[in-house]
């Protein structure tokens, strides 16, 4: 048996529905930028925990961002997700990702998100 598609009035009150938590999400974006950013500073500083932490909310910041139709700001998380991935647990973690890269990455992040915000 297969899936029938939805139908244009049922895609039309999916996007009403869910547009109220898109609109709350965008409004969040910047906050959750700073969250990411201070997880970084402190991993920077040598704190594997938060380095850690830097490395989850990347990944879920790119997994709804994405989900709420964010596609740059997706991107943008992953990029970062990406930096940080295999890099957390080893000797001297904080010293691991290419700090350069990440602080790019990062001023990436800002600019999707003020598009995101306009």
């Amino acid at each position: 048996m297969s899936a029938s598609r939805p139908t244009r009035e049922q895609e039309e009150a999916l996007e009403r529905a869910i547009a109220p938590l898109r609109d709350a999400f965008r409004e969040k974006l910047p906050a959750r930028v700073a969250d990411l950013a201070a997880a970084l500073a402190a991993g920077r500083a040598g704190d594997a925990a938060q380095l850690a932490e830097a490395h989850h909310q990347a990944h879920a910041f790119q997994g709804t961002a994405g989900s709420y139709g964010f596609d740059a700001v997706s991107s943008a998380a992953l990029a970062i997700e990406e930096l940080l991935e295999g890099r957390l647990g080893t000797p001297r973690a904080s010293a691991a990702p290419a700090w350069r890269e990440l602080e790019a990455a990062l001023g990436r992040l800002r600019a999707a998100v003020a598009d995101a915000r306009r």
